[in-house]
């Protein structure tokens, strides 16, 4: 149970908000402070449909103060407010005129438990701290009746990766259980200072409300080096009472890669799978980045063509159709050639090429390939 108060100085034309300790639940006497009534205007109850992790709403209470109001004038009024279940903040913010209305200012509390909670939040308004003398009619009775169904529910343990220099690329998978009412799921990683981007990558399958989502976590080989991220799961979910919000949760990644291999370089990604379709004479882009060892040196590059279909034999851009930019990451793809009749480009099938990186490390020369493969899809 919890038991928080305000209090606030009763002027004969303005009041002023302070705030006290917590106190006790309240006593039964009333008999000092029986010329003055207090009532309860709105709200009737408290009904909420939540899911866990969310936020109950908050809740603005209204009433009036009648009888000799003038009586109170110069006395310092205590409001105390019992909430079994804790879904409020502390302390209320509580505000009254000198004509004597009130409100108490309710904020929500995170909702952190399942299952149904009802009850009576009670507000006690008291002549003093221990509330020995109370106020006609307190205290008063809010009902509430709040129900917290399963949220957001995903291991939010700290992920490590750990591998050599070369290692092959690895993946962790993590099961997500969806909160009931979705209706939107977000992925999203950050890396933090220092770190350089796209370490890992996080790709999410099934996104249904109250069922599971897998998120699978990929780590391609990367430099030497120490990697950290934070990864952010959000989920928008709307109940039918109308409380929108959006559950977050948060794991920690890093990765640390030694030195300790015999790879003296590698391409990331390890192969290249493209896709174009037939007759796009837009430019195309490609990503591969070649990462060396300490003390490795490219001594030349090339780019071979492998295979392509027979009709495309003889055609200008069979074997012209990948732009190699050494020591670039971004390259660049064109399937089609404009000439002065027009656009010619190639046709539907299969073309293959490798990338070949002649490298030296402490005088033993070795080579690297890196495969490419590009298929043209018909119209």
């Amino acid at each position: 149970m919890k038991i928080f108060s305000s209090s606030i100085a009763w002027l004969a034309f303005s009041l002023t908000l302070l705030v006290s300790a917590c106190g006790g639940g309240g006593g039964s006497s009333n008999s000092a402070g029986s010329d003055v009534s207090i009532r309860l205007s709105s709200p009737a109850s408290v009904q909420v449909l939540a899911v866990q992790g969310m936020t109950a709403p908050n809740t603005l209470i209204t009433g009036t103060a009648s009888g000799n109001l003038q009586s109170l004038a110069g006395k310092i009024i205590y409001v105390q407010v019992v909430d079994p279940d804790q879904l409020f903040k502390n302390p209320p913010s509580v505000s009254v005129t000198a004509d004597g209305r009130y409100t108490i200012a309710l904020m929500g509390n995170t909702l952190t438990k399942t299952g149904n909670f009802s009850g009576n939040i009670q507000l006690y308004v008291c002549l003093d701290p221990a509330c020995s003398t109370q106020l006609g009619n307190s205290p008063l009775a809010l009902p509430y009746n709040v129900t917290v169904e399963p949220g957001l529910v995903v291991d939010t343990t700290p992920i490590a990766f750990t591998s050599q220099f070369g290692d092959p690329t690895q993946t962790r998978t993590l099961t997500v259980t969806l909160p009931k009412y979705l209706t939107n799921l977000g992925v999203s990683v950050i890396n933090d200072a220092g770190t350089p981007l796209e370490w890992v990558t996080v790709m999410p399958s099934g996104a249904l409300a109250g069922e599971t989502s897998t998120l699978t976590l990929t780590v391609p080989p990367a430099a030497v080096g120490n990697y950290s991220a934070k990864l952010t799961i959000n989920a928008g979910v709307n109940t039918p009472s109308a409380l929108s919000q959006t559950i977050s949760k948060t794991i920690n990644l890093s990765s640390q890669v030694g030195a300790g291999s015999n790879v003296n370089g590698f391409f990331s990604p390890s192969s290249l799978a493209l896709t174009r379709t037939q007759g796009d004479p837009l430019l195309g882009l490609a990503n591969i980045q070649f990462v060396p060892r300490d003390g490795t040196v490219i001594t030349s590059a090339r780019l071979d063509y492998l295979s392509a279909p027979a009709a495309a034999a003889g055609h200008p851009m069979a074997n012209n159709w990948f732009t190699l930019y050494v020591g670039s990451t971004v390259q660049q793809t064109s399937t089609c050639l404009t000439t002065i009749s027009g656009i010619d480009c190639l046709p539907a099938g299969t073309y293959t090429a490798q990338v070949v990186y002649d490298i030296s490390f402490n005088g033993v020369a070795s080579e690297l390939t890196l495969p490419i493969t590009l298929t043209i899809e018909s119209r």
